[in-house]
């Protein structure tokens, strides 16, 4: 299923090889880097929390999401702290959903 995920899943790539992006930190001014999935991260000059809108990323919208993740893992193409991370993104967007 794994190679039938990677050949036509748009979105697989943001979760095996995340872009990293820059945003301007709106107190500082400092560079706040946001892997591609993140909507939350601190600036490293003045410690506060900057937000941005969220990509459009699988695990926000993919019924298959979890399983996606779950077979990802135990492939061995992400670790288990990159599944946890990508799980609790897939969750928070789910609340927020609802």
């Amino acid at each position: 299923m794994i190679t039938i995920i990677l050949k036509y899943c748009p979105g697989i790539k943001a979760l095996v090889s995340p872009k990293i992006m820059i945003v301007k930190c709106p107190y500082c001014g400092g560079e706040v880097e946001f892997f591609e999935y993140e909507i939350e991260a601190e600036c490293p000059d003045c410690g506060r929390i900057v937000r941005r809108e969220p990509s459009e990323v699988c695990v926000s919208w993919c019924n298959m999401a979890d399983k996606c993740i779950d077979e990802l893992e135990q492939k061995g193409i992400i670790d288990k702290t990159r599944a946890e991370e990508l799980r609790k993104f897939m969750w928070r967007f789910k609340r927020r959903k609802s």
